[in-house]
C-alpha cells in the first residue's frame, strides 16, 4: 500500500509580510532623512548666529579705525572689512553664507561724546543669539 509522506513546506516570508518590511523600512528611512535634514539646517543657523559676536566686533573695530562702517559693495572697503573679518569656509568671504548685511544709519563720529551718532546695520539671515529664532538681527555700533 501507498504511504502518504507528508509534504514538507519551504520556510520562508510570505508576500504580505514582505510588502510589509518593505513598507516599515520605507516610513523609517522618511523620517530619518527628514531629521537629518532639520538638524543640518538648526546647526548651520546656530554656527551663523554664533558669528554675529564677531560680526560686531569686528564693525565695531572697523568704524574705530576708518570713521564709517563699511561699505560691502565697494571692493576696498571689502578688503578693509576682510582684514577684519572673514567668515569661516574655504575662502575668505565677507558675511556666512546666507546672511546679508545693510546699513540703516550711518556711524557718524565727533569728538564729543554727546555728537556722536552709533550705526545701526540690520543682519538678514541670522538672529543675534545661537538659539534665536529669528530671521534678522539688528546691531547698534560704537567703537
Amino acid at each position: 500500500m501507498w504511504e502518504r509522506t507528508p509534504v514538507r513546506l519551504r520556510g520562508g516570508f510570505t508576500f504580505a509580510e514582505l510588502l510589509a518590511a518593505v513598507a516599515v523600512a520605507a516610513i523609517l528611512a522618511g523620517v530619518g532623512v527628514t531629521a537629518v535634514g532639520y538638524w543640518r539646517t538648526e546647526g548651520r543657523r546656530t554656527h551663523t548666529s554664533a558669528q554675529v559676536v564677531f560680526i560686531a566686533r569686528a564693525l565695531e573695530q572697523y568704524t574705530g579705525r576708518y570713521g564709517a562702517l563699511p561699505d560691502l559693495d565697494d571692493p576696498a572697503d571689502t578688503e578693509r572689512w576682510l582684514a577684519l573679518y572673514a567668515a569661516p569656509g574655504p575662502q575668505p568671504r565677507p558675511l556666512p553664507e546666507g546672511v546679508t548685511y545693510t546699513v540703516i544709519r550711518p556711524f557718524v563720529p565727533s569728538t564729543l561724546t554727546a555728537g556722536r551718532i552709533a550705526g545701526e546695520v540690520l543682519l538678514e539671515g541670522t538672529g543675534c543669539e545661537p538659539n534665536d529664532r529669528e530671521n534678522s538681527c539688528r546691531l547698534r555700533i560704537e567703537p
